[in-house]
């Protein structure tokens, strides 16, 4: 049964060295604030939580740490006009 830090990892692009892959999924279970469920089984969780487990996996795929530290900025400028 998968974990939620595998679901994480699993879309994380190649040629990145496992530590990063695992700094990359932890940071972004962080940013949804589900860091402390990475080694649950993802059938354990609820909806939300899955929803939430997917946009981290997302964030893990597409962003480095410095993007996901910009983001409530990014957020605000992308609903200010």
């Amino acid at each position: 049964m998968p974990t939620v830090g595998a679901d994480v990892r699993f879309g994380i692009g190649g040629g990145l060295e496992y530590s990063e892959v695992e700094k990359r999924a932890k940071a972004s279970l962080a940013r949804v604030g589900l860091e402390h469920l990475y080694d649950r089984p993802v059938a354990s969780l609820s909806g939300g939580q899955k929803q939430r487990v997917a946009i981290a996996g997302v964030l893990a795929q597409v962003c480095n740490n410095d993007y996901l530290e910009s983001m409530p900025l990014l957020m605000y400028l992308a609903h200010a006009s």
